[in-house]
This record gives structure tokens, sequence and C-alpha cells, in this order.
């Protein structure tokens, strides 16, 4: 009886534990489950930290990079903020990499290192095709504002310019004119409101000169293609992918279009200061105060020239030099209102004033000869201190010492055999700033001293030539050695009022820093001159 009493207490006791045993169990596994969810919690949070923190240092390092490209935007406005004289000091803009090329501006032991480079964009077509270190003039382009002037001026004469231009037809020259002109009616095979409210969607031409090229692309018959070419990181050169690229384009289309495309021979924003080389304003031949110009003329020249000039405007030029004139000018009577005006300072070389004195005319010569030796002497300093216009600043006339060959044929008046004869004559731009080793190229005056053109034909293209302007454009590539995105912006500068200002940024960042980080390396410490400081 007891062993039976025993051995049912003993089941008593073990089906009680049986339970007990089972629930102890599952709050173990219920631990182990919940310490695992924190741990993997735990790490989902570390792991999100983390990446929020090198997000942030990467959105750091970012704005690092572009505050390096803002430094560069203001090294370049800076500079062209100076004088000429102090911008040849430190090496100019043509070809200068101890001045632009790894400029460094962040040297931090905690964030490293940031520099700058600024760079020109290689001439059209130039084989091998190598962007140069500083900036390039926008002079040297095809202005869209001078375009309708010339149109406006001589009939034609814009369809003319813009059928230069490599892959351009005489519909699409005709549409881009109706684009831009101020009136409704096309063209012989042009295009205006009634093609442009078919399409879908409808357009309305601009009626206007175009703020950014890319508007361009809206006009009939322009494509991606012939506007910016196969370049497609925009730095001027064919990489080996967009050589094939262009090579299959060409190959399926016909036409010759350029490899930047259409965007590398026209600007919207070309333009000369009216400021001579002291930073002066020039002094205006055709002003009405003929005291004033009298005093002017002779304080910068000889009291002669002022005299001339004076009987020039009162009297006007006879048809052609006399020999017999002389060159013994009497003094000028300032009271005389001036009734003739000057096209061009290239009026008064060679040029005869007859004055109506009694008994017979006296007829005075120029101080300004025809003779070249004396010429080369005067007429840097005659073309830089004076000007027929009052106009705060000149638009659009083409750089003859930098314009490629295809915007100088589209000048009025220079045919394209003398165009080519311009390109081969002048300096290559890698040789140095050729303005600064000879002062007549700065106003193309040595295009009649080497015989290039006559005298009355630069009498004819004097509005529309020049030798260099006062706007400039350039990519500005920013980068740090330690690794982050680079940064690519190219701006267009206006030195024409001081201090100079930036008239046009575009943003470059999606296309690549565009140069290998060999061809951005900084020139040897040591060598770099030092930036010109701000104003």
């Amino acid at each position: 009886m007891k062993r039976r009493a025993g051995s049912a207490q003993v089941r008593r006791r073990a089906r009680s534990l049986r339970p007990r045993s089972w629930r102890a169990g599952m709050v173990l596994v219920l631990v182990l489950i919940v310490v695992a969810m924190l741990t993997l919690a735990g790490y989902s949070f570390s792991e999100l930290m983390f990446i929020e923190h090198k997000g942030a240092r990467l959105a750091g390092r970012r704005l690092q990079v572009r505050a390096v490209v803002e430094s560069a935007a203001e090294a370049v406005t800076s500079y062209l903020s100076q004088t000429r004289e102090l911008q040849a000091a430190v090496g100019g803009h043509v070809d200068n990499p101890e001045y632009w090329q790894g400029v460094l501006v962040l040297d931090d032991p905690h964030a490293g290192q940031g520099r700058f480079s600024v760079i020109a964009l290689p001439e059209t077509n130039a084989e091998p095709a190598a962007p140069r270190f500083g900036l390039a003039d926008e002079s040297a382009r095809l202005n869209l504002h001078a375009l309708l002037a010339w149109d406006q001026r001589e009939p034609g004469a814009g369809r003319y310019a813009l059928l230069q231009l490599p892959g351009m037809t005489a519909e699409i020259a005709d549409a881009l004119l109706d684009w831009m002109d101020a009136d409704d009616a096309p063209r012989e095979s042009g295009a205006e409101s009634e093609y442009y409210d078919r399409l879908e969607p409808a357009v309305r031409p601009a009626n206007a000169v175009p703020t950014v090229l890319e508007e361009l692309l809206l006009v009939r018959g322009v494509t991606h293609r012939l506007l910016f070419g196969e370049d497609e990181n925009r730095n001027g050169m064919l990489e080996a992918g967009e050589q094939q690229h262009a090579s299959a384009t060409l190959a399926l289309t016909s036409g010759d279009a350029a490899p930047q495309g259409w965007s590398a021979y026209l600007t919207l924003f070309s333009a000369e200061a009216q400021r001579d080389e002291f930073d002066q304003p020039r002094i205006n031949l055709n002003s009405d105060d003929l005291p004033s110009l009298h005093r002017a003329l002779a304080s910068a020249f000889d009291p002669g020239l002022a005299d001339f000039v004076i009987h020039y405007r009162q009297f006007g030029p006879v048809p052609a030099r006399a020999p017999s004139g002389t060159t013994q000018i009497p003094s000028a009577t300032l009271s005389l209102p001036g009734a003739f005006r000057l096209a061009s300072p290239w009026d008064l070389i060679g040029a005869t004033v007859s004055l109506p004195t009694k008994p017979t005319p006296t007829l005075i010569n120029s101080p300004l000869g025809e003779r070249r030796d004396a010429l080369r002497q005067s007429l840097p300093k005659f073309l830089d201190r004076v000007t027929t216009t009052s106009a705060p600043a000149i638009i659009g006339r083409v750089n003859v010492n930098e314009a490629p060959r295809e915007v100088l044929a589209g000048v009025p008046g220079l045919d394209p055999a003398i165009a080519a004869q311009i390109v081969s004559q002048r300096p290559l731009r890698h040789s140095g700033d050729a303005t600064e080793a000879d002062p007549l190229r700065r106003h193309a005056a040595w295009l009649v001293l080497d015989d290039v053109i006559d005298l009355a034909r630069m009498r004819a293209l004097w509005p529309y030539l020049t030798g260099g302007g006062d706007v400039y454009r350039a990519q500005l590539v920013g980068y740090l050695d330690r690794p982050a995105p680079a940064e690519r912006v190219e701006i267009v500068v206006a030195a024409t009022t001081r201090p100079a200002r930036v008239v046009s940024w575009r943003d470059l960042r999606g296309l690549g820093a565009g140069y290998s980080p060999e061809l951005l390396m900084s020139t040897l410490p040591g060598t770099r001159r030092e930036m010109i400081p701000h104003p």
C-alpha cells in the first residue's frame, strides 16, 4: 500500500512540474528573440548613422568644392577688373598655367587641400585639340545681337554669315533669323508663327535674340548635334567614345557638323569697353562740344592733330589726299560748329581738309599720313585713345586675332580668301598674348600694315573688326585632394564695366569633371605667380 501511494505521489509531482518547465523554456526563447531584435535594431541604427555620417561628410565636401569653384569665379572677376598693365604682370590670360592651373585655395590639416583650374576650350577644329589654362575672348565668336544688326544694315548679311558655319543650310539660317527678328514675315526659306503653331505642342517664336543658346533648339531644323556637336561632356575635345559616336552619326547623316557644334561659334555676350590702356574713357571724335574735344585731343596728342580734327569736323575732307597740301596746321576756330562726322578713326589717316581762306582755299593734310613706318608708331596710341561713338561699349565686333576662319568669313565685306589669309598670318595663341607683343594687334591695325587689306577696305570693315574684346569665357574646375566629386562650371565674365561681373553661369557637374587629374595637377611649388588681390 505504501509503495503504491509513493508512486502516485511521484506521478503527481511530475505532472505538476511539466508545465512549469515548458513555460520557463518559452521565456528563454522569447528573451533570445528580443535580444536578437534589439541587436538587429542597434546594428541597423548604427549602419544608418554611419551612412548619414558618410552622407553628411560627402555633402560637406561638395560644399567645399563648390566654395573652391566660387573662389575661381572671384579670381577671374578680380583679374579682369585690373588694368592691362597688372594683367600682363602676372602673365596674362591667353595660356598661363603658372597663374590659372591648380591654384591652391584650401589648405587645412583636417579638410585637406582644395584647388581650382581655369580652362579655355581648344580652338575649333584644332589638331590636336588641347585646352589652355586661361580665358577665351568672347569676341572670337559671332554675336547674335550683332548678326541681326548686320542683317538690318545689309540685307542678306546675316544669312551669309550663318552659312559659313559647318553644317549650316539656307533653310536653318533663315529659320534662325526669323526666330530672332521682330516681324512675323517668314524669309525665303524661313519659318515664323504659322509653322510653329502647327507643332504639337505649339511654340511661339521669340522674335528676339535668345537669352541662352539652348533656346535655339526650338528653331526648325536645329538639332542637339548641330548646336552642341558630339562633345558630350563639353570639354572641347572628342574622347574615344565620342569619336566613335561621331563617326557613326556622320555615316548615317549628311552634313559636317563641327565637333563642338555651332555653340563654339556663337555668343550672346561679346563687347568692348570704351576705355583706353589707362582705363580712362576714350575721346569721342564726334563730340558736339568742340572746345572740350580740342582740349582732350591736345592733352593726349600733338596740338596739330587736335586742330586738324576740329578742321575736319567743321569743313569735311576733300575726295583725295592733296600732294600739294601742307602739314602746317593752322589753329582751329572753336566757335564754329561741327558739320561733319567721322565713320571711324581711320577716316583721319591720309585725309586732306580744305580751309575756306582767301584769296584761295588752303589745303591741309592730316598729321596721320599713310607712311607705314610712321603709322606703326602712331596708330596704337591713336586707336586706343579715340572712338567715334558715345556708347559705353561696342557690341559684337569680331576679334581678328582669335576668331576661327568660319566666323571671319561671315563678316560683311571680308571674303573667305581674306579670312583664311588672316588666320594663316596671325600668331598662334599658345605662343603668347599677341596683343601684348604687338600693340597694333589690339586694334586690327596689323591687317593694313601687313598688307592683308588696304586702307579703303579697313575703313569699311572697322565697324565689324577688333583686336580684342572685354568679355571672356572659361570653365572652372574645382577639386579636392581627398575623395569628392569635382565641380565644373562654365562662366562668361564681362569687364565692360568696373568691377567685372559674371553674366552667365552654367553648371556642368552633371557632365563630369571633363579633364583628367593629370591635366588639372598644379604646377611645381615655387613657380606660381601671386594672384591679383581683389580691388
